[in-house]
């Protein structure tokens, strides 16, 4: 009698240890889901006085042997970093949302990309593409407060990205974004 209830109590602090991070995980989506929302706020020109509407278009255009032409365009929605202006008078701009869309053969690519304007992790990432079957593939990534881990994440299709490609990709973006608005 005594093992039965050693395993059923072991049972019960499974299920609610696991009922706790799955709130933990839906309350952290409700965040990103408002800063999200703040964001195409900031992007609509509905902020103007946050210092954070200002866009900027990069587009290129080459060839991958085996694939052909690529068309990129990279969309950056970036604000002026207050806290830094305050501190020492320094003109620091960070990106909080960042678009990307580009073509890789016969398939059409649109990404984006969601930074918390305090922490400036990435937060969430989101990625559609057409598949060689012709369908769609879909991916979103829920990042937690410190940026490391992903805490829901939910795909379509079979060719979804990865979050250490999504991460990548970001830090990339924003290396990029650093150099061309660097004085």
């Amino acid at each position: 009698m005594k093992t039965v209830s050693i395993i059923l109590l072991c049972l019960l602090a499974g299920i609610s240890m696991q009922a706790q991070q799955s709130q933990k995980a839906s309350d952290r989506v409700a965040e990103i889901r408002r800063l999200y929302a703040e964001a195409k706020e900031l992007m609509a020109g509905q902020h103007v006085e946050e210092n954070a509407n200002y866009e900027m278009t990069v587009s290129s255009n080459h060839v991958i042997p085996a694939l052909g032409p690529v068309n990129e365009t990279i969309h950056y929605y970036f604000g002026l970093d207050d806290e830094k202006f305050e501190e020492d008078l320094t003109l620091e701009y960070r990106p909080y949302f960042i678009t990307r869309s580009y073509q890789l053969g016969p398939r059409q690519y649109y990404e984006e990309y969601l930074f918390d304007r305090k922490t400036r992790k990435l937060t969430f990432f989101f990625r559609t593409n057409d598949t060689y079957e012709g369908d769609k593939a879909e991916a979103r990534y829920y990042w937690g407060k410190d940026g490391q881990e992903v805490m829901h994440q939910t795909t379509k299709g079979d060719d979804p990205a990865s979050e250490g490609e999504a991460t990548m990709q970001a830090e990339r973006m924003q290396q990029a974004f650093q150099l061309l608005v660097s004085n």
